[in-house]
């Protein structure tokens, strides 16, 4: 079986944290002797008129080559024709039996037009800010996020949530599955803790900007020292809010009680959770966020905002707290932190919560996915 995997998310190397799903993925497949596996990168080089050369990602010590699409910005509607033009190509070089395709714009509308031109079907993953944000930019963004999701032969979920955002917007619903991002449990599982000492941790890891909540965290911080000082807060992440952070907390910095860093390779990162009681999420949309189920994996239990499909991720009292977004988000944040952090979380019952996300089984229900249409 040979798969054609599109996605701008492909990474370039394997020290990436925020697109880790993909990657974790790529592994996987790998691992299929009857999978050959033809990863195509979308990326966006001004004036550059060839098809750059092919770059090596390594796979558990399984190479790949990862094909690299440059395109040109004629325009709005040039750009896609242009990279439509050069996926195609590529197509015609790999004749694969499967073409699927991460992220509803600009990569699924790409895949769209050559279902409409060339006749080529595709399958589209969907991960979160490509419904629940892109479309809400402007008419045109939404009709060709619909454009793609219309026109997929299947469309898979990251969550229901997604889901019923993707229907609210014009998603005819066709063909679909909701499919976990996939996580891996033999990296994250529960370690022995590293902190000693009497306080509690609380840990944040993503991208430092507005849709995740980044500004939210200085007040969710202050305010939980003031109820509890015994609790200590490490961030890491990368972002427009990250000098914004730092400059409000430089005191709490100072003082030890925040630690800030960038981000790190995802193999360093068992290790920096395991000293953690409690992981938050202030976003204000996500898909299925692979942190949360990454940090559940590890038995951590997590207080999140309430947004698109946080119910299904934390429908279980134990495994942690959903907050309203309101204006008052900043200070509930903070009430719920200092409760759990005065509780002792039965954290067995949420690392076997976290054994459906594995990616093993992602993997194993992608390809009975692809086994319904493959050529």
């Amino acid at each position: 079986m040979k798969i054609l995997y599109f996605s701008e998310m492909i990474p370039i190397n394997s020290d990436v944290h925020n697109i880790i799903f993909i990657l974790n993925r790529l592994k996987e497949l790998k691992k299929k002797d009857y999978i050959k596996l033809y990863p195509v990168r979308l990326n966006n080089i001004l004036y550059s008129k060839r098809i750059l050369r092919n770059y090596t990602l390594d796979l558990d010590e399984k190479s790949t080559q990862v094909k690299t699409i440059n395109y040109i910005k004629i325009g709005y509607n040039g750009f896609f024709e242009y990279a439509s033009n050069n996926l195609y190509k590529i197509y015609q070089k790999i004749h694969p039996n499967i073409v699927h395709i991460h992220f509803a714009f600009p990569e699924g509308y790409i895949g769209s037009l050559l279902k409409k031109k060339r006749g080529l079907e595709y399958i589209l993953t969907v991960h979160g800010s490509d419904i629940h944000t892109i479309p809400f930019k402007g008419v045109e963004y939404r009709k060709k996020v619909c454009q793609a999701l219309n026109d997929a032969k299947h469309v898979i979920f990251v969550s229901l949530g997604l889901l019923k955002t993707a229907v609210e917007i014009g998603y005819e619903g066709r063909e679909y599955s909701i499919v976990p991002g996939g996580i891996d449990l033999n990296l994250f599982k529960p370690l022995n803790k590293a902190n000693n000492s009497n306080k509690k941790v609380v840990g944040f890891i993503g991208n430092l900007n507005y849709i995740k909540g980044a500004d939210r965290i200085p007040l969710i911080v202050q305010n939980t020292l003031k109820l509890d000082p015994r609790i200590k807060f490490e961030i890491i992440g990368e972002g427009q809010y990250r000098k914004f952070v730092e400059r409000i907390l430089s005191r709490e910095i100072k003082a030890g009680e925040v630690k800030v860093t960038a981000y790190m390779p995802n193999a360093s990162l068992p290790g920096i959770m395991s000293n953690w009681s409690i992981i938050i999420m202030p976003s204000r949309n996500e898909g299925a966020p692979t942190v949360l189920e990454e940090s559940m994996a590890m038995g951590i239990p997590a207080v999140i905002s309430g947004f698109s499909g946080a119910e299904e991720l934390l429908d279980e009292s134990f495994l942690g707290e959903i907050i309203k977004q309101d204006d008052s988000i900043e200070e509930s944040f903070a009430e719920k932190i200092t409760k759990l952090a005065g509780k002792s979380p039965g954290r067995e019952s949420i690392v076997r919560y976290a054994q459906k996300f594995g990616i093993d089984s992602t993997i194993s229900r992608e390809i009975e996915i692809y086994k319904r249409y493959v050529k």
